[in-house]
């Protein structure tokens, strides 16, 4: 059960929004006979992300609506509901080592809130709640926020919007009526939402309501943390599936669990994080030949250079640039950065780099270019953090040193093209039972062409 967010009043009938219809009835309630004093039961820096809102490759304006429903989802039908464990910091590095305080590599996670984002909160508009403040009716909202939280027991999601343009979502939790403290010190009679902004994950915000003149004080925060602060004058009471599929954040929670999420589509957009691929410059010992070729286990001895992945930009834009950051499982700080230096404008771009690596365990974190125009020009926007493991070669497979130069990625062939090996002789390679990993590496060369 929920409320219904007010459309407006046109022609004397009252407007009301919500995306589907079920049973539902009209409750008249007097404000004065609430409690003064609602708490639905959630904490901001345990029911809400551990990352601030800095966007993503697909959402690139920002993901407020994407973290706010998922953070809400999660605490209603995990947390609250199920009492497993809180959603902050529950879900970190999904490849190994947590790293609390570090959020770029939270990458299931961060990519949860994106497809929530795309798919979701193209559907949330503001505009009903423009007609409610200047209609003098902002009391109905916060009146109707106090009155769902005490029926539902559920956090409420507000949207925000500015006369200087954009929007913004955060989560209500608690209401309290009593004095309040504006920003020029004078005291009013009001009342006071706590709010989780995912600008700010650490710490609760206070949207006031100011009873002398029925309005809300306007709320201020950004479409982003990075971005330009706003004045967030029209405030709204969103509920919780008014506008939203709230079944489909339980299937995009399913694929955050195991990993799919953004990796084919995200939402109703179908929009998709760039993919990536794994390339290694591997030289055939039976041949000589040394080809770009595609592998799974990347096999490299002490000091030699490793190609880190190829990562594919759909579509490829002229200037646009792929950074990745190389680190040690469980660090924070990066042990390397490769920045591509040439692009291919193909149906994609694609960059490739060296990059010096000892056999160990480590972790990429890529980001990608776009054209904002809240940030200016060729800003890298989050895509990804992916495992990657570098291990001792085969004592039958080499690498190409450090010194040589390695020609660069055909433009025209993507990937490129191997020289497929010799047949393997039986008597020394049994095809049908190549051995997984870096031990069946020399195996699958002279097997299956890789």
């Amino acid at each position: 059960m929920e409320g219904l967010p007010s459309g407006g009043v046109i022609d004397g009938l009252l407007h009301l929004a919500a995306r589907h219809m079920d049973d539902w009835f009209v409750s008249k309630f007097i404000p004065d006979d609430l409690p003064q004093n609602i708490d639905t039961g959630f904490r901001v820096g345990r029911d809400n992300w551990q990352f601030i809102n800095y966007g993503s490759y697909v959402t690139p304006g920002g993901q407020c609506v994407g973290m706010s429903l998922t953070a809400m989802w999660y605490y209603t039908e995990q947390s609250a509901r199920t009492r497993s464990a809180y959603l902050n910091g529950q879900f970190d590095y999904p490849h190994g080592a947590a790293t609390p305080g570090y959020q770029w590599d939270d990458a299931h996670a961060y990519r949860w809130a994106a497809a929530a984002q795309v798919g979701m909160g193209q559907y949330i508009s503001p505009k009903p709640f423009r007609w409610l403040r200047d209609q003098g009716l902002d009391r109905w909202q916060f009146q109707v926020f106090r009155y769902a939280m005490l029926v539902t027991g559920e956090p409420q999601l507000v949207t925000l919007s500015s006369n200087g343009g954009g929007a913004h979502a955060i989560i209500a939790f608690r209401a309290d009526v009593g004095a309040i403290t504006l920003p020029d010190g004078q005291q009013h009679p009001g009342g006071t939402l706590y709010v989780s902004d995912p600008n700010e994950p650490t710490s609760a915000g206070a949207i006031l309501f100011d009873a002398s003149t029925d309005s809300f004080v306007p709320f201020q925060s950004g479409l982003r943390a990075d971005s330009t602060p706003l004045s967030f004058e029209h405030i709204g009471f969103a509920a919780k599936t008014a506008y939203i599929d709230w079944v489909a954040l339980t299937a995009t929670y399913a694929a955050m669990m195991d990993g799919s999420i953004g990796s084919s589509g995200v939402g109703a957009s179908g929009t998709a994080f760039p993919t990536l691929r794994t390339l290694q410059w591997l030289r055939d010992p039976a041949t000589g030949v040394a080809a770009w070729s595609t592998v799974t286990d990347v096999a490299v001895a002490a000091g030699d250079t490793v190609a880190t992945p190829d990562f594919l930009v759909t579509p490829g834009v002229p200037g646009q640039r792929v950074k990745v950051e190389v680190l040690s499982d469980g660090a924070t700080t990066p042990a390397a950065t490769a920045v591509a230096e040439r692009y291919y404008m193909t149906a994609k771009a694609s960059m490739r780099r060296d990059v010096a690596l000892a056999p160990g365990v480590y972790k990429l974190v890529i980001w990608a270019q776009l054209f904002d125009a809240l940030k200016g020009p060729w800003d890298y926007y989050w895509v990804d953090a992916v495992p990657f493991a570098v291990g001792a070669a085969p004592a039958v497979t080499t690498t190409v040193p450090t010194s040589t130069v390695v020609p660069t990625l055909p433009i025209t062939t993507l990937p490129p093209t191997t020289v497929p090996p010799p047949t393997a002789p039986p008597a020394t390679y049994d095809c049908s039972a190549c051995p997984p990993g870096l031990a069946g590496l020399d195996c699958r060369l002279h097997c299956e062409g890789i």
